[in-house]
């Protein structure tokens, strides 16, 4: 081989080199580039005090759980009813997390012999809203003793005596009456969820209710004649309600 066939290989073999060691810094440039951008954060690198707090901070807002007559066929109005609340995700991501939900959330509608509802729900009772959209709400607390734990309740305005509350919800303290309720179309009842915002055309409603828990608890501290006390009452407003679609495992 002549010299210059020689430098041409020489030439050709370092310009190869340069080429990989090119490639080698591009590829370790991606690398970082990748590690920086990733999604998946170290979590349970962090000390569990730090853990702890991040778990809290991913728990759901107040929500409104609503309970409604299931319209399937073979059944008579009321006796199956339906709630599309899921279980909170904190509930799968790890066990850390599941002992930081169940220290805040509490299953009601445990399911039983006879029961109206198909499983059960993760409700907080200080928190959360029960919107009790069936015929006969004051019903409900005679096979489901927990929902004397809630505090705030939702029910369909009506007047206040075509609803017996003695005796029943006796932990509620805010009482919330639905005077419509909008519903998209279409609309999978397994994925919905409900949003009340204050209806202020009907101050009347909320005045007329308002009356009626004050003479009721006069009633109560006469004790005359000696009936089951009405629920504490503090809050009566009048809301407007409306469906909202959440992603569907159906879709």
């Amino acid at each position: 081989m002549d010299l210059l066939a020689q430098n041409i290989v020489h030439n050709l073999q370092a310009e190869i080199e340069d080429l990989k060691a090119r490639l080698r810094k591009v590829e370790a440039e991606n690398q970082q580039l990748r590690y920086q951008q990733a999604t998946c954060f170290p979590l349970m690198e962090l000390p569990p005090e730090i853990r702890v707090l991040v778990w809290k901070d991913a728990l759901p807002n107040r929500r409104v759980l609503r309970i409604s007559e299931l319209p399937a066929s073979g059944y008579e109005p009321g006796e199956k009813m339906f709630c599309s609340a899921r279980p909170p995700v904190l509930l799968h991501v790890c066990v850390e997390s599941r002992e930081v939900a169940l220290a805040h959330f509490k299953p009601f509608f445990r399911e039983k012999c006879e029961s109206k509802m198909p499983r059960p729900i993760y409700f907080r009772p200080k928190l959360d809203i029960l919107y009790i959209d069936v015929r006969t709400p004051d019903d409900i607390s005679e096979e489901y003793p927990e929902v004397n734990e809630i505090e705030s309740i939702a029910i369909q305005i009506r007047p206040p005596r075509s609803i017996d509350l003695r005796g029943t919800m006796t932990g509620m303290t805010s009482l919330f009456l639905v005077t419509a309720l909008e519903e998209p179309w279409p609309l999978n009842r397994c994925c919905s969820t409900v949003e009340l915002s204050p209806d202020p055309a009907r101050k009347e409603s909320e005045l007329e209710w308002t009356d009626y828990i004050s003479r009721m608890r006069r009633r109560d501290r006469n004790n005359f004649p000696p009936l089951p006390k009405f629920p504490n009452i503090q809050h009566v407003e009048a809301v407007v309600g409306k469906l909202v679609r959440n992603n569907c495992y159906l879709d």
